[in-house]
């Protein structure tokens, strides 16, 4: 058994409603509005509270960060590898011209072990 449907995309006042119900019509085809499929398959009520926001857990600001060349020269590490801990820990990281920044926090606790 095979159903034929027929969406028909259009914009306020164009007509789209009027010219569906007659092709439905001269198909012998049901026509399913807006309001008809409404009744149908009512949409699920909206929740009343407001979703709680997310907190902010570092900043990137410059003055909260180390660039990657603070983080080289402070435990002592290769800057390739620094770059590979931030990918490998998504640790997130903002340009500023020349300068990649990089939260102190995150930092800081990745290294936490290191000699100075």
């Amino acid at each position: 058994m095979s159903r034929l449907i027929i969406t028909i995309g259009r914009q306020y006042g164009s007509g789209g409603k009027e010219i569906g119900k007659k092709l439905a019509k001269r198909l012998a085809i049901p026509f399913y509005g807006k309001e008809e499929l409404m009744k149908l398959y009512p949409l699920r009520k909206k929740t009343l509270t407001k979703p709680k926001p997310i907190a902010k857990l570092y900043s990137l600001e410059p003055k909260d960060c180390y660039t990657i060349g603070e983080i080289t020269e402070k435990f002592l590490v290769n800057e390739s590898t620094v770059y590979l801990h931030i990918r490998k820990y998504s640790i997130p990281t903002r340009q500023i011209g020349n300068f990649v920044y990089v939260p102190k926090k995150e930092i800081d606790n990745l290294y936490k072990g290191v000699k100075r």
